[in-house]
């Protein structure tokens, strides 16, 4: 029964911390941050784009 709970938290590690340690128990995924920044410089260049756009039509 031993081995049966140590499979039964085996899946709930993550990079070899177990979500018990963490506070409140909740998983965290690794790339949040990456892709988060991904998005605000898509959002930032498409930004830049129309408002040269918009500076160009204006003229």
């Amino acid at each position: 029964m031993k081995n049966a709970a140590n499979a039964a938290t085996a899946s709930d590690t993550q990079n070899g911390e177990s979500v018990q340690s963490r506070p409140g128990g909740t998983r965290r995924n690794g790339d949040a941050g990456g892709t988060l920044a991904t998005v605000t410089f898509i959002a930032l260049i498409a930004i830049a784009i129309s408002l040269l756009g918009y500076m160009v039509a204006i003229r």
